[in-house]
């Protein structure tokens, strides 16, 4: 807030408050009283009602999305619709209308991120990050990271780190 628009700066206001020079009161409630008129003032502030167009379903989604990167990808639809209280279907629907992905895919996508900060940051064996986001066969996790990124966890940790 500048101080031309309300008499005194925050900072004035506080040190006069914290000092109670004589006269300190005036000078605070001056301060508020210019400060509540130039709020009033519809030339500097005003409020508008803005849609959101979606409302409720862009709320929804982005809690979805939010869960999904905390657990790095590695949740079910149907806990995922218990703990937002929807039907599994109308999430699959939201999540293909908004990102263009299916629900399944989307979460692929973030554990995968994760594999790739994973094998960049770490030297936990493939094997290892692979299971801990939540795939039980080695095999399928490597074919999906290879059509994903076009090459294997292990030539992508080595590309990775031979960049530093």
């Amino acid at each position: 807030m500048q101080a031309g628009l309300c008499g005194l700066s925050a900072n004035e206001l506080i040190r006069a408050y914290s000092e109670k020079r004589v006269g300190y009161q005036f000078d605070i409630y001056s301060s508020l009283l210019r400060l509540f008129a130039a709020l009033e003032n519809p030339e500097l502030y005003r409020a508008e009602y803005v849609s959101l167009g979606y409302g409720r379903e862009l709320i929804t989604l982005e809690k979805a999305k939010k869960l999904i990167e905390e657990r790095h990808g590695n949740v079910r639809r149907a806990e995922l619709a218990r703990e937002l209280h929807y039907s599994c279907e109308y999430l699959s629907r939201i999540m293909k209308e908004h990102t263009g992905y299916t629900l399944k895919v989307y979460c692929q996508k973030i554990q995968l991120r994760e594999a790739a900060r994973l094998l960049k940051a770490s030297e936990l064996p493939v094997s290892r990050i692979a299971a801990s986001l939540g795939y039980e066969n080695r095999t399928q996790f490597y074919k999906i990271f290879e059509r994903e990124y076009q090459m294997t966890p292990t030539e992508y940790r080595e590309k990775a780190h031979a960049k530093r």
